[in-house]
């Protein structure tokens, strides 16, 4: 288990400018065991970050596969914008969950903890936290191709290449 210190979370002032997140609640769902585990520091980093920006969140925590699905089906008429923290698999279970209430048309917003984290390449998202946390709390959007196979939905890029 990691530990963390107060240090941990000033190290790195943010500026932002104008947000479009204090008007919105959003749903924040982890896979802690992404990228070996990794993604619970991300996560707690992100969390932290939200609590002092003053944005309305709820935080959950995956403990099997298909949780963060269940999870969303239940909180989406309760919020604005769906994060999904992890990689390609956690944003997978995010769409499904939220394409399983359709009639609830909400934002996803995606901040990369997962190993490979393909999708948030594909869509211009690096790693870098501060600029990932811009990317998730101001007006940037970019639309995505959804793809249903077997009931299943895969969501990508629709320029199909991501940025090299």
């Amino acid at each position: 288990m990691e530990r963390f210190t107060q240090a941990d979370f000033k190290k790195e002032p943010i500026e932002l400018g104008e947000l479009s997140a204090l008007n919105q609640t959003y749903l924040v769902i982890c896979n802690p065991v992404s990228r070996g585990g990794r993604a619970m520091k991300e996560a707690v980093w992100l969390l932290k970050h939200l609590s002092r920006l003053g944005v309305r969140h709820e935080a959950f925590f995956t403990d099997y596969p298909g949780h963060a699905k269940n999870i969303v089906m239940r909180w989406m008429d309760r919020v604005d914008v769906v994060v999904a923290v992890g990689g390609d698999g956690t944003v997978s279970e995010v769409v499904n969950g939220m394409m399983a209430v359709p009639e609830q048309q909400k934002t996803l917003a995606v901040f990369p903890a997962g190993t490979a984290d393909d999708f948030c390449h594909n869509m211009g998202i690096g790693r870098d936290r501060a600029a990932a946390l811009k990317v998730l709390l101001t007006d940037f959007s970019r639309p995505m191709d959804l793809i249903k196979y077997n009931n299943e939905y895969a969501a990508g890029d629709p320029g199909g290449g991501g940025r090299c």
